[in-house]
C-alpha cells in the first residue's frame, strides 16, 4: 500500500510538471541526445541507414469516431473505461501492424486523464510505438507461448494519445494518454525505434526510465 501510495503521488507530480513545462531530469536528457545521434543516419542517409532501425512517425495509426451518449457516465461525461478500451484496441492494431504477428496483452504501463470527454465529442485517437525492448522471462506469464520460446520475448511499447477535436472552432485538445506493453509470442525480431525530433526523443528517454524505475521496485518487493 505504501509503494502504491508513493506512486501515486509521483504520478500526480509528473501530471504537474507536464502541465507547467519542467525541465527535464540531466540523465533522460541525455540519453534523448543519444537516441537523436543513433537516428542520423536514418533522417539523413535512409538508403544506407540500418534495415533495423525505423522511425517513430513510421509506426503511426489513428481512429476517428464521435462520443455516443451510451457511453456516458453518471456525470454525464464519457465514461474513462470506454476511452480506454478504445486506446487499447488501436494499440494492439498498432503493435500488430508494427510486430507482423498477433500480439499479446502485457499490461497497462500508465493512464493520463487530463481532462473530460462529453457527448458528442470528436476524438481522434492516435498511436505509435515508442521502443521496443527483449524481456529474458515473463514469471507467471505464459499464456500463448510455447516452452522453448518462453525466453528472450520481443516487448512492444505503445503510446495512445486521445484528442478532443473541434472543426468548427479549430481547436484540439488533449484528453487522455494512455501506455501499453505487448508481447510478441513467436519471437518476432523487431525493429529498433529511433526519434525524428528532440521532443520524441524526450518522450521515449521518460518512458524507458519510467518502465525501468518500475521494473526496478518489482524487483525489491520481490
Amino acid at each position: 500500500f505504501e509503494a502504491g501510495r508513493i506512486r501515486a503521488e509521483m504520478k500526480k507530480l509528473a501530471r504537474t510538471k507536464q502541465k507547467e513545462g519542467f525541465h527535464v531530469e540531466p540523465q533522460i536528457e541525455q540519453q534523448a541526445k543519444q537516441l537523436l545521434r543513433d537516428a542520423g543516419p536514418l533522417l539523413n542517409m535512409p538508403s544506407l541507414a540500418s534495415p533495423h532501425n525505423i522511425l517513430v512517425t513510421q509506426t503511426e495509426l489513428q481512429s476517428i469516431e464521435i462520443a455516443q451518449p451510451q457511453a456516458r457516465n453518471m456525470a454525464n461525461q464519457i465514461f474513462g473505461g470506454f476511452l480506454m478500451r478504445r486506446a487499447c484496441e488501436l494499440a494492439w492494431a498498432t503493435a500488430y501492424a508494427f510486430a507482423g504477428e498477433r500480439p499479446l496483452f502485457y499490461e497497462v504501463d500508465q493512464v493520463q486523464f487530463s481532462m473530460p470527454v462529453h457527448v458528442g465529442d470528436l476524438l481522434n485517437f492516435h498511436s505509435r510505438v515508442l521502443y521496443t525492448t527483449l524481456k529474458e522471462e515473463l514469471p507467471g506469464f505464459v499464456s500463448g507461448f510455447e516452452e522453448e520460446r518462453s525466453k528472450n520475448i520481443p516487448l512492444v511499447s505503445v503510446q495512445v494519445e486521445a484528442w478532443v477535436v473541434a472543426p468548427s472552432t479549430t481547436s484540439a485538445k488533449l484528453s487522455n494518454q494512455f501506455y501499453f506493453t505487448f508481447a510478441c509470442p513467436g519471437n518476432t525480431p523487431t525493429r529498433r525505434i529511433l526519434p525524428s525530433n528532440m521532443e520524441e526523443a524526450r518522450t521515449m528517454a521518460w518512458r524507458m526510465a519510467a518502465d525501468q524505475e518500475q521494473e526496478n521496485d518489482d524487483r525489491k518487493r520481490k
